[in-house]
């Protein structure tokens, strides 16, 4: 991942213990999908903001929201859904649509 410049593992002390179960429910079952998540949410940082994915992505819906103009909050909590690449796209289209 570090070679790639996209993330790095770094799991806080706070959640080892959980971290512990995840490995080795991952390992006696062979799911990985919620080990996955924990990882995502808790242990894997972003580069270069050095952000969890779920940080990441509030902020960049926050960014969107303020950029829209829009008064009606309700109307983007759709983007929950999305991966950060496509709130990227939606945030670069707003910034230049402003721009203009």
């Amino acid at each position: 991942m570090l070679q790639n410049n996209c993330a790095v593992l770094a799991t806080p002390l706070d959640v080892q213990e959980d971290f512990t179960d995840e490995l080795i429910r991952f390992y006696g079952t062979n799911d990985n999908r919620s080990f996955k998540k924990f990882l995502y949410e808790t242990s894997i940082e972003m580069l270069p903001s050095g952000l969890t994915q779920p940080v990441l992505k509030e902020l960049i819906i926050s960014k969107i929201k303020k950029d829209s103009g829009s008064e009606n909050q309700e109307e983007f909590e759709y983007l929950e859904e999305y991966p950060i690449e496509k709130l990227n796209n939606i945030l670069k289209l707003h910034q230049e649509r402003n721009e203009a």
